[in-house]
């Protein structure tokens, strides 16, 4: 009985090491497969991006672009390396189509500064000649002794933004130049009577030499500009209950100052006298 219980008390602690082996095997093996299959990911998770990502050496020479950045910068795989951040063949101008300043690119900032740069807007074109506007925020890469190493890049398409801004400003230059330029006095005001804004027209109706004038002569439409201040009550009550009313008479002093007769049709948001 004495052996045999030397003999299991023996061997335990063979039986331990070798469980103590093999689970420092398996740690290792894990350790070792692991910073691959994060890399993996991470390589899964940049090419999803819906923005271009890119990497430029500090030579200025592109080194990796994701799917994005290809379709932004009308690229293949294969025509990155032949690329500069500053290809004379994108034709970089600013996005109204003006010269763009080379120290304003953003591989340039951040080789002057060290510092990271947004929202850096320019134009490029494409082979085919499409027009691309892009939003470019960039940050510097620095190497394993410091010092840097590389830049990358988020690319964001912002052309159709761009384009619906500029509809935007045209429609804008287009009501202006209505407003301006109507016959028919028009007004915004707010609900406690005071003008916001006025055309000549309006300003000429009431005996003013200019929209200016006016809104800073009237303080309370109300009071100052009807006739009968319970009229302007009843229009701001119709507007309130039905959203726009029209054809409500009513009478304003003119110039020379004798009593006319207008038809005012608003909104809630504003009013317009004819």
């Amino acid at each position: 009985m004495s052996r045999t219980t030397n003999t299991k008390e023996q061997r335990a602690p063979k039986s331990s090491s070798r469980r103590k082996t093999t689970t420092r095997r398996m740690r290792e093996k894990r350790d070792t497969h692991m910073p691959r299959a994060h890399e993996e990911q991470l390589a899964r998770i940049v090419e999803m991006l819906p923005n271009g990502i890119v990497i430029v050496d500090r030579d200025g020479h592109l080194t990796f672009a994701n799917a994005a950045a290809e379709r932004i910068l009308g690229l293949t795989r294969h025509g990155i390396a032949e690329c500069t951040h500053n290809d004379p063949r994108w034709k970089i101008t600013a996005a109204d189509g003006k010269p763009f300043p080379e120290d304003s690119l953003p591989f340039v900032q951040i080789m002057r500064t060290g510092e990271s740069v947004r929202g850096v807007e320019h134009a490029i074109e494409h082979s085919d000649g499409n027009r691309v506007v892009l939003s470019i925020d960039a940050a510097p890469l620095h190497g394993a002794v410091g010092g840097f190493a590389d830049m990358v890049a988020s690319l964001t398409d912002i052309t159709e933004r761009k384009r619906t801004e500029a509809a935007l400003r045209e429609a804008e230059r287009k009501y202006r130049a209505i407003f301006e330029n109507a016959v028919e006095g028009i007004f915004q005001s707010t609900v406690e009577g005071r003008f916001l804004t006025a055309n000549p027209a309006l300003a000429r109706m009431l005996g003013y030499t200019s929209p200016e004038e006016m809104i800073t002569s009237i303080t309370d439409i109300g009071h100052q500009l009807y006739v009968d201040s319970a009229r302007r009550d009843e229009f701001m009550r119709l507007i309130q209950e039905q959203g726009r009313v029209s054809d409500v008479r009513t009478l304003l002093p003119s110039a020379p100052p004798s009593p006319r007769e207008c038809a005012p049709t608003g909104t809630r948001t504003g009013s317009c006298l004819a």
